[in-house]
């Protein structure tokens, strides 16, 4: 079976994957496919993190890195580690 390319790629890569079609006048075509975008992801929860199309920029500490619940605890933490070191000097 014979396929016509619409690219003149021949390497077998990700940018190069296709799918055999059958088009209407009965000649087997390769149909390209896209590449999917991943989400950004968490580095310790491995979550998604959600993001809007409004919003674009994250405008806060480990904006698209870490999750922001986790940005919560981390700041808290620190918080209480602070108030700790000012306890014990006085």
């Amino acid at each position: 079976m014979r396929i016509t390319l619409k690219k003149r790629k021949t390497y077998k890569t990700n940018s190069n994957k296709f799918i055999i079609k059958k088009s209407p006048s009965g000649k087997y075509v390769a149909k390209y496919i896209k590449k999917l975008r991943t989400s950004n992801k968490c580095k310790y929860t491995n979550k998604d993190i959600p993001t809007s199309n409004k919003k674009p920029r994250l405008s806060r500490i480990y904006g698209k890195e870490i999750h922001h619940k986790i940005v919560k605890q981390k700041l808290l933490i620190k918080f209480l580690k602070t108030e700790n070191k000012s306890l014990r000097i006085d």
